[in-house]
């Protein structure tokens, strides 16, 4: 084909001549073509059998979930469906159950493994909060203290904020640092005015003002809650 001829082909032309091409090439290539037909179908055939299974493993983590009611069943669920939507939720409830029944350890235990491996979970800032709770319980202030400010900074936007402000005002109470525990409950009444807590903050404030002063434990952790990094 002369150089002229191939300017003088039309759109329609130059298609033809293309598909002609194609066919020529599978039809010398026609083992090559087979086995990647057949790979290209046992990829979406393998495709489709994960997501069937992954389907399955996700429901019957529901439905185990759904039937549990002791701390045992949920452990179970924890244990035989990780990673399922239906873990965090199981791994809340075990909490809950395991704090029922006054094993403060474990259960909190669980709320730190749902809040460190569920971090965006919508129930990682409670956990976080019962976490505080359960460790200052314990009169394991430090380890309160890193859960509650975790919670604080991490989720400023939630529900648990204010209550975790508040817890972490009390554990600096116990641990006699009461300007930070000022500054905690300052920030909860600057923050979350309207929180019902923000009232008993500024109880918490009046009473620390008319106090003795007081001799701080932890001078290394002064100057507000930039304390231990949080876990």
């Amino acid at each position: 084909m002369s150089r002229r001829d191939r300017f003088d082909q039309t759109p329609e032309d130059s298609f033809v001549l293309a598909a002609y091409q194609l066919f020529d090439w599978v039809g010398r290539h026609r083992a090559l073509c087979a086995a990647a037909a057949v790979a290209a179908a046992g990829a979406v055939l393998a495709g489709m059998a994960y997501l069937n299974q992954l389907r399955a493993y996700n429901e019957n983590a529901a439905i185990a979930l759904d039937a549990a009611g002791t701390s045992a069943e949920y452990k179970a669920v924890v244990d035989t469906y990780p990673g399922s939507p239906a873990e965090p939720a199981a791994l809340f409830r075990l909490g809950r159950k395991l704090a029922d029944e006054e094993r403060y350890q474990e259960a909190g235990e669980a709320f730190a493994l749902l809040a460190r491996s569920y971090p965006a979970h919508h129930l990682a800032p409670d956990a976080l909060v019962f976490a505080g709770m359960l460790c200052a319980q314990q009169k394991k202030f430090d380890e309160a203290e890193k859960r509650y400010r975790g919670a604080a900074e991490r989720y400023p936007g939630s529900f648990s904020a204010p209550r975790a402000l508040l817890g972490l005002g009390a554990c600096y109470e116990e641990m006699r640092r009461p300007d930070d525990a000022k500054a905690a409950y300052g920030k909860l009444v600057a923050d979350y005015g309207s929180s019902d807590l923000a009232k008993d903050a500024e109880a918490r404030i009046s009473r620390l003002a008319q106090a003795p002063p007081a001799v701080e434990t932890n001078s290394a952790a002064k100057g507000g809650e930039g304390g231990a990094p949080v876990e």
